[in-house]
Parts: structure tokens; C-alpha cells; sequence
């Protein structure tokens, strides 16, 4: 998606916030006409101010053993969170 809009001068895209680059200009969305204008950001993912906002899931065909289960522990763990957020995403919540 970045590499299309980067490539059209009107090019209009939704991107996840850590793909976006300096050569994308961010647009503040409100929820409706009576509602605040609200730019993308880590804490306006993060606190649900920006509407558009949404959350990402991981499934498992069952419980999650060996392997799988290590990698889950890690991601949501402290060095995991800390590449999400490195990366321009939004790190888990305690909720």
C-alpha cells in the first residue's frame, strides 16, 4: 500500500501505522460530524480516540503448544512488546 500511494501524487490509502514513512502525509479522522478530529498515533490507537483504529488478534487451532506457544509468551512479553512499539505499532495493553 505505501509504495502505491508514494507512486500517485493523489493516491488516498489506509496503511497500518507502522507502515507509514515521512512521504506519506497522516489525515485526522473524526468519528462523526459532531465528534473531535483525531490524528493517527501510538496513543490514540492505544487510548481508542482514533476512530479508525482497530485491534490485531492471533488464533490458534487449539491450545497453543511447544513452538507456538514459546513465540505468544514472547510477544506479548517485555522484549516482544518493546519491537512492536520499535516498529511504529501499538504494544498490548495490561487491559
Amino acid at each position: 500500500m505505501t509504495s502505491e500511494i508514494q507512486r500517485n501524487p493523489r493516491g488516498i490509502g489506509y496503511d497500518g501505522l507502522g507502515y507509514v514513512t515521512e512521504h506519506e502525509k497522516m489525515l485526522e479522522v473524526a468519528k462523526d460530524a459532531g465528534s473531535p478530529y483525531v490524528m493517527p498515533s501510538v496513543a490514540s490507537g492505544a487510548d481508542g480516540s482514533y476512530p479508525i483504529a482497530r485491534g490485531l488478534y492471533m488464533y490458534t487451532a487449539g491450545e497453543p503448544t511447544g513452538a507456538i506457544a514459546d513465540y505468544i509468551a514472547w510477544i506479548k512479553g517485555p522484549a516482544g512488546q518493546q519491537i512492536v512499539a520499535d516498529l511504529g505499532f501499538v504494544p498490548l495493553t495490561e487491559e
